[in-house]
């Protein structure tokens, strides 16, 4: 096992080298290994993706389930906040989040997951209007079991197909937003 630490990573005397049985896709002009550097760079995409998907898939699945379960004005205040946030596109929403918060790594997870939160939200909130009124959500009623055990045992379970089909849809998205973030300057700051 040999821990990668791209702070110690560059050796001038292998500089610019082929691809060889030591170095798979050879090292650029400071002598550090460009294949090690490509996996330490797709570790941090992907855990960027992985908690942006994974904090906003929770946060607008509970927003969705209080939502769609209890209507009236919690629906329409949940729903219309939710709605405020998509009428601004998505990537200068997060511009605006992590230039309020300053630049940084988790702050732009926090941004990229603030902005996929409207998405779950209506997602879910339509999935329990359509199961809210089942039949067996409706036995449930009858015999008296409390709404928390009817979101979490029976309407939950229920939606989870389509939040896992967006979750994992939505894992690219977060890493080309990071991406684009980096780019602008406001994502994982060097080294």
């Amino acid at each position: 096992f040999d821990p990668y630490n791209p702070k110690l990573d560059a050796d001038l005397s292998i500089a610019r080298q082929a691809p060889s049985a030591d170095h798979i896709m050879g090292t650029d002009r400071l002598g550090r290994d460009i294949f090690r550097r490509i996996l330490h760079g797709a570790a941090l995409s992907l855990s960027v993706g992985f908690v942006a998907v994974l904090t906003a898939g929770i946060a607008g699945t509970i927003l969705g389930l209080v939502s769609g379960f209890f209507g009236g004005w919690t629906d329409m205040i949940i729903m219309r906040i939710m709605d405020i946030m998509m009428a601004f596109p998505s990537m200068l929403l997060a511009i605006a989040i992590v230039a309020v918060r300053g630049n940084g790594l988790v702050n732009t997870i926090i941004a990229i997951s603030i902005v996929g939160i409207p998405g779950y939200a209506r997602l879910v909130r339509s999935m329990v209007v359509t199961l809210r009124e089942q039949d067996f959500i409706l036995a449930a009623r009858m015999v008296g079991v409390r709404p928390p055990v009817i979101i979490l045992r029976h309407i939950l379970p229920n939606s989870l197909s389509p939040i896992i089909v967006t979750a994992t849809m939505g894992i690219g998205g977060a890493i080309l937003s990071a991406a684009a973030l980096g780019f602008l300057g406001l994502g994982a700051q060097p080294p």
